[in-house]
């Protein structure tokens, strides 16, 4: 397949009816993408906007919506998400946003627009703008601003090290709105010829029939490392990740499944690709991407010289040059905290936490006190259940003892299932930090389901913040609370629509305190409209009440 920079693809173009995308089993024909593309742009100097939002969940009208802006001389900016109120904070940096999604406010569409489309002329490479935004450990995204060309120099390079006359279509269950899915989604099918698929994957069940033999996944740690249960099917050539390091085991199971040894890139957002591996083992090391030099300066925080970044870039991953010319990671200099006990590595504190027995997974964060995210693998829920959260993170404490100074060793502990992630599969210490907070909701230890009602047995843990400030000397559980946890309660297993409980009636008879345990009765009467709520503990009512149910 011959190769076409961006920057010409609508100028030497394909054959008119050579696949660009596909979209719920229809293809989309270059000649419907030049045109697309023609109209926007033209659109775009039209109305003489020099800077515009872009988001789309469709990666064809994204990929429009990029060259149509570029051919007409606009700045792209694409934010990390379509949350209204990121949106109304950023808004006044662009003169128009365009969508596939009406409903956000002042969107204007991406497709649609009929007319003559006029001939493109080439662009200049690197003067077509795009800012990203990171989504790092950061609570507020950082603009990334990167030329077109960078892409277009990193797509050849991609080309040269992945390209192959089997690869076929290009699927991903990533977004196409961050520098990974921009280059491997986009602009490497884009200049390849490869079509790819308009709509990204949520799950599994939905993507395996797609993986056709010879197709590619462009895929990350959030969905790699969630594979058990799946049935049949899946026969892709190429499975691609990034966004944090894939751990061993997940892509030992990718193999397993797919037969497959995914690709592991790391890269960021500033850089775009840097180096890959095949992940055997904890000690496989990364290949620097074609034309790609990295050095250790002052600590062993890596240098970068690369085609598509315009400086040589210094970055917070320390490494470890190796005579093959790979290198090790070897933690990232920044995560390097100060107390009164000295300097604390967090990355020291993670590698430490994932050997002892009973982890799966670990994630330290740094608040006031040291802090720790534990996931645990079967043995160690089975410790948790038995003993309990307190005496499992004492536990834990006493065993990193041999390994970590006192100031390293967590002081408080979260044990979850998984680590919540990003898209991407990162742990932004901005949502492992919630983790902390103190929770606004019971403890739920056991849940009946019996038709129209359901029974749960709640634990009133201490730190509810409910308790906090409600009758300092006092402190026990708001009726309005109560009240609430019904409402929200009917709406999960009851499936209720209860936007409010603007009518209702309670009464209490009894107060509810810190370390209760309590069982709350929900019943659901269709034929009178109501939804009857009651707690007891040991037997006796606390509180009951009647909520209306509209029809």
């Amino acid at each position: 397949m011959t190769l076409i920079p961006l920057s010409r693809l609508l100028v030497d173009g394909r054959q008119e009816d050579h696949p660009v995308a596909i979209r719920d089993g229809h293809t989309i024909p270059f000649c419907q993408f030049r045109d697309d593309v023609a109209r926007l742009a033209h659109w775009v100097q039209s109305e003489g906007i020099v800077c515009a939002g872009l988001w789309c969940e469709d990666a064809y009208a994204f990929a429009v919506g990029v060259m149509g802006l570029a051919h007409g001389g606009a700045t792209v900016v694409m934010p990390p998400h379509a949350q209204p109120g990121f949106l109304a904070e950023i808004a006044p940096t662009w003169d128009v946003l365009l969508s596939d999604r009406p409903e956000l406010p002042g969107a204007l569409p991406v497709l649609g627009r009929t007319g003559e489309a006029p001939a493109l002329a080439p662009l200049r490479a690197e003067d077509g703008l795009l800012q990203f935004f990171t989504s790092g450990s950061s609570a507020r995204p950082k603009r990334v601003e990167r030329p077109l060309g960078a892409f277009e120099r990193e797509a050849f390079a991609l080309e040269s090290l992945l390209g192959a006359p089997g690869l076929t279509k290009i699927h991903a269950t990533v977004p196409h709105y961050h520098v990974y899915g921009m280059t491997f989604r986009l602009s490497w099918p884009l200049t390849a010829g490869r079509p790819f698929a308009a709509r990204h994957h949520e799950v599994w069940e939905t993507l395996l029939p797609h993986l056709t033999p010879g197709s590619v996944l462009v895929s990350s740690p959030a969905h790699l490392t969630r594979l058990g249960g799946l049935g049949e099917g899946g026969q892709p050539a190429l499975v691609l990740s990034a966004g944090a390091l894939l751990p061993v085991r997940a892509a030992l199971e990718v193999s397993h499944r797919f037969g497959v040894l995914p690709m592991d890139i790391y890269g960021s957002t500033e850089t775009g690709a840097i180096a890959w591996r095949r992940p055997q083992h904890q000690d496989t090391p990364w290949t620097p991407f074609p034309g790609v030099t990295v050095t250790p300066q002052e600590e062993g925080v890596l240098r970068l010289t690369s085609p598509w970044v315009a400086e040589s870039y210094d970055g917070a991953d320390r490494i470890e040059i190796l005579p093959t010319g790979g290198f090790h990671l070897k933690g990232r200099a920044d995560r390097v905290v100060k107390g009164a006990g000295g300097r604390v590595s967090l990355e020291a504190v993670e590698e430490a936490l994932r050997g002892l027995p009973g982890v799966a997974d670990a994630a330290a964060v740094a608040l006031p006190e040291l802090a720790a995210v534990v996931a645990l693998t079967p043995d160690g829920e089975a410790y948790l259940a038995e003993r309990g959260a307190f005496r499992l993170g004492r536990w834990f404490r006493s065993q990193l003892a041999a390994r970590l100074d006192a100031p390293a060793r967590p002081r408080r502990w979260r044990f979850v299932t998984a680590l919540p992630t990003s898209a991407l599969g990162k742990h932004p210490e901005s949502v492992l930090a919630t983790l902390f907070e103190p929770p606004r909701r019971p403890q739920v230890t056991a849940l009946r389901l019996m038709g129209h009602q359901v029974e749960m047995d709640l634990h009133l843990l201490t730190d509810l913040v409910w308790f906090k400030g409600h009758f300092p000397d006092f402190p026990i559980l708001p009726g309005v609370v109560q009240l609430d946890w019904a409402l929200g309660f009917a709406r999960e297993h009851l499936s209720l629509d209860l936007p409010t409980g603007r009518q209702f009636q309670v009464k209490y008879k009894a107060g509810l305190f810190p370390g209760d345990r309590v069982t709350l009765r929900l019943l659901h009467a269709p034929e009178r409209h109501r939804l009857t709520f009651t707690y007891l503990r040991a037997g006796e009512i606390c509180s009951t009440g009647q909520i209306a149910v509209e029809s």
